[in-house]
């Protein structure tokens, strides 16, 4: 019997760091799982409830992209050196910003291109273009975002020698919560929406980039909103310029 309880106390210790990611990705599923049906019966709800709900909501998502890592490193589960929060090599990583942000930047773009390219041929309507967001709610979503990334690859890099190994997997962690997310899929099917998740997903894969090649989660935040504003702006411009007349 001890032979069987050993191997389960230890996956589900609070000091393995997997629970906690697996933790993770089982509120992602559920939360999102429960909105996707609430969203569908939204013309149900009474209007008097949708600031609570609203506040409600924001509150959640704020512990749980931050408040989970956070009390990650409280617990000492994981180091802070695995978040990239110190020993930092400043003057380096401030010297490699200029080309980080302008290789992302111009990732990003040469992905829009490729997508516009290939929609060509396709019969095509005036779709309205991605929503816009105001630098306050961009420079929100890119914390949340950035934290929550970093807290996923912060197992695989303890658990892999090889760093960018350990990124690759953390990516392909993130990739699985949101292919577990209805919501997300559905963005797909929506021209319009779609774009701002393809740039969610590149933004994704060319921060990885970046925080291997700084180990440096301040500066990959900045860079983050910095690419995000700009290839938001440019992949509008690309939609204007590229829509069917009239």
């Amino acid at each position: 019997m001890e032979a069987l309880l050993a191997p389960m106390r230890l996956i589900f210790s609070p000091q393995n760091p997997w629970l906690w990611i697996a933790t993770s990705i089982l509120l992602s599923v559920l939360v999102n799982g429960l909105a996707w049906r609430y969203n569908a019966k939204a013309s149900n709800i009474r209007r008097l409830l949708q600031w609570p709900i609203a506040f409600l909501r924001e509150v959640g998502r704020f512990l749980y992209f931050v408040g989970l890592p956070y009390a990650a490193l409280l617990s000492g589960l994981i180091p802070a050196t695995q978040f990239g929060l110190v020993n930092q090599e400043w003057l380096r990583d401030l010297t490699l910003c200029v080309p980080l942000s302008l290789g992302s930047f111009l990732a990003l773009l040469s992905l829009r291109a490729l997508t516009l390219w290939r929609e060509k041929a396709a019969p095509r309507g005036i779709m309205p273009g991605e929503p816009r967001l105001s630098f306050w709610v961009t420079l929100r979503e890119g914390v949340y975002q950035e934290i929550h990334w970093a807290f996923y690859r912060s197992a695989p890099l303890l658990a892999v020698g090889d760093r960018a190994q350990g990124i690759a997997l953390g990516l392909g962690i993130v990739a699985l919560e949101a292919w577990l997310n209805p919501a997300w899929r559905e963005r797909w099917h929506q021209p319009y929406l779609a774009a701002a998740a393809l740039r969610t997903a590149g933004l994704a894969v060319v921060m990885a980039a970046v925080f291997g090649a700084t180990g440096n989660l301040w500066i990959t935040l900045g860079l983050h909103v910095a690419v995000e504003r700009a290839s938001e702006w440019a992949w509008s411009r690309f939609h204007n310029a590229f829509s069917p007349a009239g």
